[in-house]
C-alpha cells in the first residue's frame, strides 16, 4: 500500500536538534537545500532569512489503500499548488485533498495543542496559516481538481512568509520540553473530545493567533480558566478563582499560597484590562505569559483527573475546600522567564524596508508624510472624479479610490514581481485611506508614523460602526508610509492574502451618499480621541476590530472575542433571580431589533456553549452575525456615554457609566 508523506510547517517553532520524534511522526528542522528542492528553487534568494528563521516541520507518513488510485505519472506537469484560507478548508475535500484536512484535524492540531500545553509562552501560530506538503509514493498519482499530480503544496493565509521571518520565531525550545509535549499527544486527542476541556484548549489555541496582543492573550487565557474552573459561580468570583486554581495546581502549602496570590493578581489584571486600570506593557504577567502558563497547567491537571473517572462537578467541589495535599495529580511550575518565549513581532518584521521610489504615483509631496491604507474588500462609488472624500470633520482620513496599479506601487519589489504581477492589470478597484499629520503635527517619519496609523485605525472603527464588515483591516496589510519619495513598508505575514482581495469585486461600496452618516460617527470616534483615550475603551476597540478578521480567526475563536467584548462593556449574564438582566441592559441601549430578540431568546445559551466547548458554527454563522451587530451598536453607545459624561464622572470606569445609563433606561424607559 502506498504512503502519503506529509510535511507540515509549524510556524514560529524553533528546536535545538535537527530531528526529534513526536507522536506518529517527527519534528524536522528542514535544511534549506531540502526546502529549495521541494520548491524548485523558487526561494533561492531567501536562504539567509530561511537559515535565520530555522523553520520546523512535522514530517509523517500515512499509509492508504491502493484501491481507486491511478498511475498517471507521465501526465504530471508539476506539483499542484493551492492557496486555502483557514475559513475555507472545505474546498480541499472538494478538490480531492481531503487527506490534508484529515491530517490537520487528527494529527497536526493535537501536535500544536500539545506544544502549547508544554510551552504556552511560545504562543505558536496555527499550522494551517503556513504550508503543508503532501506527496504520494509507489508510482501512484493524486487527483487534484481533475488533474493528476504526485503531490501538492497547500498554503494558508500566511503563504510562505513564516519560513522567512526570523523576527517572529520563538526562542529555541529545549528538547526536554518537546519530549514532554510529545507525551501529551494522545491525551490531547482524547481531551479535545470532552466539551469542558475542548473549550479550554480552544482558548489556549486562540492565544497563538499572531493578530492578538499580549494583553488580548492574557484576557482570553483567564476567560478560559474561568470557564473551566468556575462556570457555575456568579459571586465572589476572584476569591473562588484563586482558591480553585491554587488547590488544583499546588504541590504544597507554600506553593498554594504563591499560586493563589498569582491567580488573584491575574484575575485583577484581566479585570483591569477590561475595566480601565493601568497595566504596563512590560508587566511580569504579560512578559512572562503567566496566564497562559496557568491555563495550560489547569488543562493538564483537569484532563488527568477527568481521565481517571472524576466528574468536573466533583473536582470543583473538592477544589472549593482549598489546598489539601494535592487534588491535582501533579503540580505546575510557573516560570517568570519561561523557555521558548514568543517575541513581540509575531505578525511583521521589526524594521520597515526603506527605499526611494523616484517614479511612484503614491509618493508624497516633498517634505510631506502620508500613510496609505488599502481597504481591500470595500470599493468607492462616486469618488472617481472628486479626488477623495473626508471621512468626517477635520482632522480625518481621506477616502479615495484605489486602482490595482496604485496598490502595486505600495508593495516591495519581490511581491510586485512574484505575486501582484499575476493580477494587477485584471484586478478590481478598491478603497483606500490616506492619513497625514496635521499642518502643525510631527514632520519626522518616526514620530509621525504612530499618529497617522492611529488615525487609520480610528477610521476603520468608524467604518465598522457604519456596518462595513466585508473589508480587511488595513493593519493586516501592514504600513505603507511615504515621506516625499521615500517609501517605508512594514508588511505583515498576511499581506498576500489581504492583497488578493483585489482579484474579487467588492460587495460593499462607500461614497458621497454615506458621508453624512460617516461624519456623525467620526465625530463620536474622534471626540473620544481628542478627550484622551481610556484604557478600557482601547481594549474594547482592539477586540472589536479583531472580531471582523474572519479569514484569520476561526468561528469559535471569533465567538470568544465577541463574548469578551460584551462582558467587558456590560458584565456577565446575571443570576436568573436578579430583576434586571443583561438582556434588559442590551435592549435599553440599542432598542428592539431582530438581533436583540435573538439575544433574549438564545444569548445566554450561546455564551455557555462558547465557554464550555459546545459551540458549533452553522453554514451561515447567523449567531455570530447577530452578536457582531449587537456589539457594534453597544460600542457606539459606549463611546457616546463616555463622550457625554462630566469630567468628574470620567474618573470612573467607562463600563460602569454604560451600565448605570442602561440601568436608568431600564427602570425609567428610554428618553
Amino acid at each position: 500500500m502506498p504512503d502519503l508523506d506529509f510535511l507540515v510547517h509549524l510556524p514560529l517553532l524553533r528546536i535545538e536538534n535537527e530531528q526529534l520524534p513526536f507522536g506518529p511522526g517527527q519534528l524536522w528542522r528542514v535544511p534549506f537545500a531540502k526546502y529549495d528542492k521541494f520548491t524548485l528553487g523558487a526561494f533561492s534568494e531567501q536562504q539567509g532569512l530561511y537559515d535565520a528563521t530555522e523553520p520546523v516541520f512535522l514530517a509523517l507518513p500515512i499509509t492508504i489503500p491502493a484501491e481507486g488510485l491511478e498511475r498517471r505519472v507521465d501526465e504530471v506537469k508539476g506539483l499542484a499548488e493551492l492557496k486555502v484560507p483557514t475559513s475555507r478548508t472545505a474546498m480541499l475535500d472538494q478538490l480531492g485533498l481531503g487527506a490534508v484536512n484529515w491530517v490537520h484535524d487528527q494529527v497536526v492540531t493535537p501536535v500544536w495543542s500539545a506544544l502549547l500545553l508544554a510551552v504556552p509562552a511560545a504562543a505558536l501560530a496555527p499550522p494551517r496559516w503556513s504550508q503543508t506538503f503532501v506527496t504520494i509514493d509507489g508510482g501512484f498519482t493524486l487527483n487534484v481538481g481533475g488533474q493528476p499530480t504526485v503531490g501538492a503544496r497547500v498554503q494558508g493565509p500566511a503563504d510562505h512568509e513564516y519560513l522567512f521571518l526570523p523576527d517572529a520565531a520563538s526562542e529555541r525550545i529545549p528538547s526536554a520540553d518537546i519530549a514532554r509535549a510529545a507525551d501529551l499527544f494522545e491525551q490531547v486527542r482524547a481531551w479535545d473530545k470532552v466539551p469542558e476541556l475542548h473549550g479550554a484548549l480552544s482558548a489556549l489555541r486562540a492565544t497563538g493567533l499572531p493578530i492578538l496582543s499580549r494583553q488580548d492573550r492574557l484576557t482570553i487565557a483567564v476567560q478560559g480558566l474561568e470557564a473551566l474552573l468556575l462556570p457555575e459561580v456568579h459571586t465572589t468570583l476572584k476569591q473562588t478563582f484563586a482558591r480553585r486554581v491554587a488547590a488544583l495546581l499546588a504541590t504544597d502549602a507554600s506553593a498554594a499560597s504563591r499560586i493563589a496570590a498569582l491567580a488573584t493578581g491575574l484575575y485583577t489584571l484581566r479585570s483591569d484590562s477590561v475595566h480601565g486600570s493601568e497595566l504596563p506593557d512590560d508587566s511580569a504577567a504579560l512578559s512572562g505569559s503567566l496566564a497562559e502558563q496557568l491555563l495550560a497547567g489547569a488543562i493538564r491537571a483537569m484532563g488527568e483527573l477527568a481521565s481517571s473517572g472524576q466528574t468536573f462537578g466533583a473536582i470543583r467541589t473538592r477544589l472549593d475546600k482549598g489546598y489539601s495535599g494535592g487534588v491535582g495529580t501533579r503540580g505546575v511550575q510557573i516560570e517568570a522567564r519561561p523557555r521558548g518565549a514568543a517575541t513581540d513581532d509575531r505578525l511583521a518584521r521589526r524594521a520597515p524596508s526603506d527605499v526611494f521610489v523616484m517614479e511612484s504615483i503614491m509618493a508624497a509631496d516633498e517634505n510631506q508624510i502620508c500613510c496609505w491604507s488599502p481597504l481591500l474588500g470595500l470599493t468607492t462609488e462616486g469618488l472617481e472624479q472628486t479626488g477623495g472624500m473626508l471621512l468626517g470633520d477635520l482632522p480625518s482620513p481621506v477616502m479615495m479610490p484605489l486602482s490595482p496599479t496604485e496598490l502595486f506601487a505600495l508593495e516591495e519589489r519581490d511581491i510586485r514581481r512574484d505575486y501582484l504581477a499575476l493580477f494587477w492589470q485584471q484586478g478590481f478597484p478598491m478603497a483606500v485611506f490616506m492619513t497625514a499629520p496635521a499642518p502643525n503635527g510631527p514632520m519626522d517619519v518616526a514620530t509621525a508614523t504612530p499618529v497617522v496609523e492611529r488615525m487609520r485605525d480610528l477610521g476603520v472603527v468608524t467604518l465598522r460602526l457604519a456596518g462595513y464588515d466585508r473589508f480587511h483591516d488595513p493593519e493586516l496589510f501592514g504600513s505603507a508610509i511615504f515621506q516625499g519619495k521615500r517609501r517605508l513598508r512594514r508588511p505583515t505575514a498576511l499581506r498576500q492574502t489581504v492583497a488578493e482581495e483585489v482579484r474579487h469585486e467588492a460587495t460593499q461600496s462607500v461614497g458621497p451618499a454615506d458621508q453624512r452618516r460617516l461624519t456623525e460617527l467620526w465625530r463620536e470616534v474622534w471626540g473620544y480621541e481628542a478627550a484622551g483615550p481610556a484604557r478600557e475603551i482601547e481594549y474594547t476597540l482592539s477586540l472589536f476590530r479583531r472580531s471582523f478578521d474572519q479569514d484569520f480567526i476561526d468561528p469559535e475563536q471569533r465567538a470568544v472575542t465577541l463574548i469578551g467584548q460584551l462582558e467587558g462593556m456590560l458584565g456577565r449574564f446575571r443570576p436568573p433571580k436578579e430583576r434586571i438582566q443583561l438582556e434588559d441592559l442590551v435592549e435599553a441601549l440599542v432598542g428592539r431589533s431582530d438581533e436583540v430578540a435573538w439575544f433574549r431568546a438564545e444569548g445566554r445559551a450561546f455564551r455557555n456553549r462558547v465557554a464550555h466547548g459546545g459551540f458549533q458554527a452553522d453554514a451561515a454563522s447567523s449567531p455570530l452575525q447577530s452578536l457582531s451587530l449587537l456589539i457594534s451598536r453597544l460600542v457606539l453607545e459606549l463611546l457616546k456615554t463616555w463622550n457625554g459624561a462630566e469630567p468628574a464622572a470620567r474618573r470612573g470606569r467607562p463600563s460602569d457609566l454604560l451600565i448605570q445609563r442602561a440601568t436608568a433606561l431600564t427602570k425609567g424607559g428610554r428618553s
